[in-house]
């Protein structure tokens, strides 16, 4: 009985080895595990590279700008002989400490004249601090030659300022510029705008002077300034006739009043006052 208990326990062993050996030789894999943790980030997949956008930069605003100059007088300078060159000298304005003169043009399309006069002011867009000091600056324009005798040539300047004078030959080269007496001065309605009728004198008669011609000055927003001229002989031993010729000069004033406002239109120093309508 013993030997049969023996063989049964010896039996149940070999089968627990047999079983065991065969548990260890599988082919189990094992599980995965983990990483140990870092601080580095983790790394995904590379962006891609942005292109930049191609193109001009917007252009930089200049620190100055061109600006029409205020035109504070003008004057026609004669030649000495017929046939020389006259000049125009102008006065014009540099409105502040940072303006600077900048260039003058000129035109002429037969006995008309424009002129424009032109300073280097700051750029409105930028903040610039400049000095409040009103400056003039002189230019000596040349009007060219072989103007004809006795023809009268209109000069325009900058929209302000308009000049009517009369080419000279040698006689009148030798007189003097004066200014016209004024007797009569009228403004009415023309075509849209205005006109400026005025009848001056000429002082010493027809032999010893003649009509010259006349300035026209718009500075003023409300005030125009008309200036008449006429030549005249120096001496006063010479004789002349006491005929006293009157002179009729029609200056357009043209558009641009504004409606119920009262304008001052100065002739020689004399004012007239007109409302527009």
């Amino acid at each position: 009985m013993q030997k049969r208990i023996s063989t049964i326990i010896f039996l149940v062993v070999m089968t627990a080895l047999l079983a065991a050996v065969a548990c260890g030789g599988s082919s189990t894999a094992p599980l995965p595990t983990q990483p140990p943790p870092t601080d580095q980030p983790i790394k995904g997949p590379p962006k891609p590279t942005e292109t930049p956008v191609k193109g001009n930069p917007p252009p930089e605003e200049p620190a100055t700008v061109m600006a029409p100059a205020p035109i504070d007088g003008a004057t026609v300078v004669a030649p000495l002989v017929p046939s020389g060159e006259y000049t125009l000298n102008i006065t014009s304005g540099l409105p502040s400490g940072c303006a600077q003169f900048n260039e003058f043009r000129v035109e002429r399309d037969g006995s008309g004249i424009v002129v424009d006069v032109t300073n280097l002011v700051p750029n409105p867009n930028k903040l610039i601090a400049c000095t409040a000091i009103y400056g003039y600056h002189e230019s000596e324009i040349p009007l060219g030659s072989g103007l004809i005798a006795g023809e009268a040539y209109s000069i325009t300047i900058n929209g302000e300022l308009a000049i009517s004078f009369t080419a000279q030959d040698e006689t009148g080269l030798a007189m003097i510029e004066k200014e016209s007496p004024i007797e009569y001065v009228e403004i009415t309605e023309a075509d849209g705008g205005y006109l400026l009728t005025i009848v001056s004198r000429l002082p010493k008669g027809s032999s010893c002077s003649r009509f010259n011609g006349y300035e026209i000055n718009r500075r003023f927003i409300d005030r125009i300034e008309v200036t008449v001229t006429h030549l005249e002989v120096a001496a006063d031993n010479v004789p002349c006739t006491d005929d006293l010729p009157a002179v009729f000069t029609e200056i357009p004033l043209g558009e641009g009043f504004e409606s119920g406002q009262t304008y001052i239109v100065s002739v020689n120093g004399e004012d007239t006052a007109f409302t527009a309508r």
